[in-house]
């Protein structure tokens, strides 16, 4: 049941941006396992890795969890 899911990025502040609203990935209908690492891809399926980071913490996502990154919580720097 895993999906890609589109984020929003705010304006840059300071050479950061941050998700202005909150990124929920669709309810998980079998187990994920534990989910170590995110993606930020520039298309909704196939497309380019523009970004890769390990999370603060680990999540184990489970039948009928739902993966979400509250708003502000993801925060992406380029260089």
């Amino acid at each position: 049941s895993y999906a890609r899911t589109a984020v929003t990025l705010g304006e840059p502040s300071n050479g950061a941006s941050t998700n202005s609203a909150a990124v929920e990935f669709p309810q998980a209908t079998g187990d994920w396992g534990t989910i170590t690492h995110i993606g930020i891809l520039d298309a909704s399926s196939s497309g380019n890795l523009l970004y890769h980071t390990a999370l603060d913490t680990s999540k184990v996502i489970q039948t009928g969890d739902i993966f979400k990154i509250a708003t502000g919580n993801l925060s992406v720097t380029l260089a």
